[in-house]
């Protein structure tokens, strides 16, 4: 049984985030990872950093409205996001939309006989807490930096995604300069 992770890359012009390599790696370490990319001239470089299946959203599409598309297509074990303020606006609207459990802030991903499993290292790493969602796929958001495993190289899968505007479209739409330094 193949276990798909949904993986949902922050947009931005010109190419991927320095977070794309993170988040299939830690993808790649619990299952096979399905990424949702706003570009298709990027597929190739998604497939070099591990991505298993790419699902290429239309150009302008909502992250939200996107995962949802890519969601009811799939039916991933999980949804992983990056920790940052565009991932986190549409991790959250896509974990209210789709009726899940929505683990913030995670620091690493792992999987056990009864699902996936995230870390979490709180106040300066004083202390260190485990979540997991006692039912249904988790939508999470990983700490940028937190994750070091990277995926091997493969040829992947690509397939266009038909997204259906909601209408509740993001209100923050690119990263401040503090971001981008961060990135």
């Amino acid at each position: 049984m193949q276990h798909t992770i949904l993986v949902v890359l922050d947009t931005v012009d010109g190419g991927l985030t320095p977070t794309a390599a993170e988040l299939i790696g830690a993808a790649a370490a619990v299952g096979s990872p399905a990424v949702v990319a706003s570009r298709a001239d990027d597929t190739d470089a998604l497939g070099q950093l591990g991505a298993a299946r790419v699902l290429v959203a239309p150009d302008g599409a909502d992250a939200a409205d996107a995962a949802q598309a890519a969601f009811d297509e799939l039916g991933p074990d999980a949804v992983v996001f990056a920790h940052t303020i565009a991932g986190r606006d549409a991790a959250a609207r896509f974990a209210v939309r789709v009726g899940r459990a929505l683990l913030t802030d995670a620091t690493g991903i792992r999987r056990d006989d009864q699902g996936i499993i995230t870390d979490h290292s709180n106040y300066g790493g004083a202390y260190s807490a485990v979540a997991a969602a006692t039912h249904l796929a988790p939508v999470i958001t990983l700490r940028v930096g937190s994750v070091e495993a990277r995926a091997e190289a493969v040829q992947p899968e690509v397939t266009e995604l038909t997204v259906t505007p909601s209408g509740n479209c993001l209100l923050y739409t690119s990263p401040s300069p503090r971001d981008r330094q961060k990135s």
